[in-house]
């Protein structure tokens, strides 16, 4: 049960960082009742016209964002929304940033947002009246800034209330001083005694619940207590120690004998809890204590960024908070797995989670997905790889992907909302055709980019289709080599057909050219069939996961209105193209439970298949994506591989263990022999020979080590030329590795790059 808080704990953080969304729909009003008061003398003082000033037009005069850079999340989301409203209305990009920004300097027009380092934000919140937001005029900046973040927020979802939109532009009075009080719908946790409002009352034969919430008490005490001379003390006590008395301040956990807690829980899912505030009390509860516990996590995390933000010390909640969550009703479809000790969750962000379950055994894997076909699932589709076996699930309101790892033990069960994704279940390969089989490396436009990194690599089956993998920079000339490159395996006149391009992971440098080429080319240009990927949405170890290059992927594809998006590609998963099989041997789910390093480890390998033999595309995959595959696969031949693309352009180079696993003759090196990265102490720069003998690490060595023994008998370097070609199967000829000090002294000022270097 102990390991179980680990998911639910991921689950009550999920619901509190997307408090912002239960707000009122953006710039709306609320019909609440609050007051709201011109205030004249703020007018007469300022002495400001009440002729209407521009605040956004798409001009370069126009207003500035400027939000405290330690803003909670509440209120930086609520930012995020008003951002997103006024470009809409303007269809203008608005420039937007934190107080401390070293980019955007102070200007005169700033609209303040919070408790910035301002003095007109000081001076507004000195003008406070109570517990409220203010909307206020100071100099040239516009002010709005509440007593804490959650009604700086509520001032923002209420703000066209005072700003107005005209054609494609926003203004506002040039005397605007408003004030709105809201102390009728926030409940303070402190009293004006100095203590706290609240008693915690718990059913006394429900232990763990007493437990957790006497953690409770002791962290909100020692939030608000803090550094300072107060003493509050937050009391647990047992319902059956006292009747509830009119009027009084509770706040019911778990099943009491308070008629409010019975109607709670005739409203809660089996899966979720419910919080909410109901008059003088606050609810919250589950079936299952451990969910119970996740619960009272949220709502210390609630209290906590309300007394953080707090602008007078105090701490207000308001009267009609409900952090419940309604879609996780569907999770109800999920079962747990009898017999399996539940090890703990794996949240991308995406509404969907990973379970697993250890100490397992195949029989328990079978079982379970028989007990999920009684309880109204579909079996769509079973896949085999190694001694490891996979099942995916259809139902009425969720979808599951079952997997079973011999070697470990492990179940995963992966599950998310029905209908969220859609998965390449009834893929069939094409007639065979008259094309040689042919795979290209092609080298990437690190001129353009002034980066050293990317690959990019194109499959030609035999049906004359393609599959490419990555692609490279968003730079026109990268777009312009790939569809050039297509053009030229056709006969003239034909349009190119991809039935695949898989992304390995969200580095500009490896789904770049599919921005370039989907914005330069569409279906008059190319058939483009799928695309398929499985990015996080979570921002990962020191490097960040984009979020929005999600965005910009998806509105990419639409050049193409018949193209799939396979966007959870899970491991297991093999694919069917003409003369070829594509199998998922790692994505980012399969790292858990360990954490990501960086972006780099949310990296989708896959293994193509193709005239007998077996390449490996491991992208920029990382040591801990390694492990999990020599955890998941270590104990079949899976990984065994005729050749394989060295990991992350030959920098770190995944890890020995990996390499000795996979066995290749063949090593597809992506980086560029002449580089132009201007970070470097010269350019251009012989970037292959600084990085592909990396003896200092362990990948390094592995190469090394190989050559030396005539075990590995090509390298082939991308950067030799425009494109290297190996027709499949293919045979290493030639020298193992070319002289690329010498190309790199031939060649390095050559523009364009020529071809292949003999």
């Amino acid at each position: 049960m102990k390991n179980k808080r680990n998911f639910l704990v991921c689950l009550s953080l999920m619901l509190v960082l997307s408090f912002a969304l239960s707000l009122s729909s953006c710039f709306r009003t609320e019909g609440d009742g609050e007051s709201d008061t011109a205030d004249d003398s703020a007018q007469t003082e300022g002495g400001y016209s009440d002729a209407p000033i521009t605040l956004f037009d798409g001009s370069s005069e126009e207003y500035r964002i400027i939000y405290s850079s330690e803003v909670t999340s509440t209120l930086r989301k609520a930012v995020l929304e008003f951002k997103a409203a006024v470009e809409e209305i303007t269809g203008k990009t608005v420039t937007i940033a934190t107080d401390t920004s070293k980019s955007n300097k102070e200007v005169a027009k700033e609209i303040l947002i919070g408790n910035t380092n301002r003095g007109q934000t000081t001076a507004v919140i000195g003008k406070l009246e109570g517990v409220g937001y203010r909307v206020e005029r100071m100099d040239e900046k516009i002010c709005i800034v509440g007593t804490n973040d959650y009604l700086t927020s509520k001032g923002l979802s209420e703000i066209f209330e005072y700003f107005t939109a005209e054609g494609s532009q926003i203004k506002v009075a040039g005397n605007v001083a408003r004030y709105v009080d809201c102390a009728d719908s926030m409940t303070a946790l402190i009293t004006d005694e100095g203590k706290f409002a609240f008693d915690i009352v718990v059913p006394k034969s429900d232990s763990e619940t007493r437990t957790a919430c006497a953690s409770f008490a002791d962290r909100v005490e020692k939030l608000l207590n803090g550094n300072s001379n107060r003493n509050i003390k937050v009391n647990v006590r047992f319902d059956s120690a006292f009747a509830q008395k009119e009027g009084a301040y509770e706040i019911l956990v778990g099943k009491t004998n308070r008629p409010a807690s019975e109607e709670l829980y005739r409203e809660i899912g089996y899966f979720a809890y419910k919080l909410y505030t109901k008059g003088n009390s606050i609810l919250v509860g589950a079936y299952k204590s451990d969910i119970t516990t996740s619960a009272l996590n949220a709502l210390y995390i609630y209290i906590q960024e309300a007394y953080n933000s707090s602008n007078d010390g105090k701490c207000y909640i308001p009267r009609d908070l409900d952090l419940e969550d309604e879609s996780f009703g569907w999770t109800n479809a999920v079962l747990n797995v009898d017999g399996a000790t539940f090890g703990g969750i794996y949240d991308p962000e995406d509404g969907t989670y990973l379970l697993s379950y250890k100490d397992a055994d195949k029989n328990e894997y079978t079982a379970y997905i028989a007990q999920l076909t009684e309880n109204g699932m579909k079996v769509e589709k079973t896949y085999t790889l190694g001694n490891n076996s996979y099942t995916l699930l259809y139902g009425e309101t969720a979808n599951a992907y079952v997997s079973f790892i011999q070697s470990s033990g492990e179940i995963r069960v992966y599950m998310e909302k029905a209908d969220t994704f859609v998965y390449p279940t009834d893929l069939k390969a094409e007639a065979e055709g008259s094309y040689t089989p042919t795979l290209w490396q092609l080298r990437v436009d690190n001129y353009g980019s002034r980066e050293n990194g990317g690959m990019s690599y194109v499959i030609q089956l035999s049906n004359g289709h393609f599959i490419i993998v990555d692609g490279g920079y968003n730079t026109s000339d990268e777009a312009e080599n790939l569809y050039n490159h297509l053009k030229a395996q056709l006969p003239a006149g034909e349009k190119p057909v991809i039935d695949a391009w898989f992304i390995s992971h969200l580095h500009g440098d490896h789904y770049g050219a599919f921005l370039a080429f989907s914005s330069r080319y569409g279906a008059n240009d190319v058939d483009l069939k799928a695309l398929y990927y499985n990015f996080p949405k979570v921002n990962t170890g020191s490097t960040s996961v984009s979020t929005g290059a999600i965005t910009s992927v998806r509105n990419g594809a639409k050049r193409w209105q018949g193209i799939t998006l396979y966007e959870k590609l899970h491991t297991g998963m093999t694919l069917e193209f003409t003369g070829a099989t594509v199998s998922v041997m790692c994505t980012h789910e399969d790292v858990y439970p360990k954490e990501h390093v960086d972006a780099n480890d949310t990296t989708t390998v896959i293994r193509l298949d193709i005239k007998g033999q077996s390449i490996m595309f491991l992208a920029d995959c990382r040591d801990n994506e390694c492990a999990a595959m020599l955890q998941n696969f270590g104990d079949s031949n899976e990984l065994k591989c005729d050749m394989v693309q060295w990991s992350h352009h030959g920098y770190e180079g995944a890890t020995k263990a990996i390499y000795e696993a996979i066995d290749a003759d063949v090593i597809l090196f992506p980086l560029n022999i002449i580089g132009w990265q201007e970070n470097y102490a010269s350019v251009p720069q012989n970037v292959f020979a600084m990085w592909y003998l990396k003896t200092n690490l362990p990948a390094g060595s592995y190469m090394k080590d190989n050559l030396e023994n005539g075990k590995i008998k090509k390298v082939i370097v991308a950067g030799d030329g425009e494109y290297q070609t190996l027709v499949l199967p293919y045979t290493p000829t030639g020298d193992v590795l070319l002289d690329y000090n010498k190309y790199f002294e031939e060649h390095k000022y050559d523009r364009p790059i020529p071809a292949s270097y003999n």
